[in-house]
């Protein structure tokens, strides 16, 4: 045995090759090796005690408030209305996602704003009539544009806003002129409870 360290070289004594093809395991490999599951655990307990989220889409620039206003969005196009069913869906989005309390605008931190910008309609399919070469309009594709703003109260400040946010749906043309407009109105309904799950969903770090 050499006492005087590895510089050392003893007199006599041949060195002794280095071993081909393995190289020493350290203390640490050597623990995870053989206590694979409490490691897990301990990781796990410290990155959920650290406060560790996944990233995923959140937007590093979401405030934080504790209450917001919703008022009836703005509606700027002729389908009068239509601004109270979406106000209503943004709202239940809003508290199902315990987001924020939503409450009266004398209360609230901040204003969330929304408005309709444009709802148009365009045909997406054709069935035939019965007559030669004939055809009527099968569905319709409608397609609502809006606008988010959530402002501060205390200072008017712009805190966050989606602009030009953008959902389509469809709705079946063939039926009378009175079920046709209810049909729409359904229609307008899934596609303000959609907008409400896009903007929860990119605001999801929380108001």
């Amino acid at each position: 045995m050499n006492i005087f360290g590895p510089k050392y070289k003893v007199p006599g004594r041949p060195e002794q090759p280095a071993r081909a093809g393995r190289s020493p395991k350290s203390k640490f490999s050597v623990f995870l090796l053989s206590y694979p599951l409490p490691f897990a655990l301990c990781s796990l307990l410290l990155f959920s005690g650290c406060g560790y989220r996944p990233i995923g889409h959140l937007d590093p620039e979401t405030p934080s408030v504790a209450t917001i206003s919703v008022p009836t969005w703005e509606n700027r196009t002729s389908s009068r209305g239509i601004e109270a069913v979406f106000t209503e869906k943004l709202i239940e989005a809003i508290t199902r996602r315990g987001l924020a309390q939503v409450v009266a605008s004398a209360d609230a931190e901040a204003i969330l704003q929304g408005r309709i910008l444009s709802i148009s309609d365009s045909v997406a399919s054709y069935h035939p009539t019965g007559a030669v070469d004939q055809f009527s309009p099968a569905d319709y594709q409608v397609v609502v544009l809006v606008n988010i703003t959530v402002t501060r109260k205390s200072d008017q400040k712009i805190l966050w806003q989606l602009s030009n946010l953008q959902e389509e749906t469809y709705y079946d043309a063939r039926d009378r002129a009175l079920m046709l407009d209810s049909n729409r109105r359904d229609a307008l309904a899934r596609a303000a409870e959609a907008i409400a799950r896009q903007v929860v969903s990119r605001w999801g770090g929380g108001f």
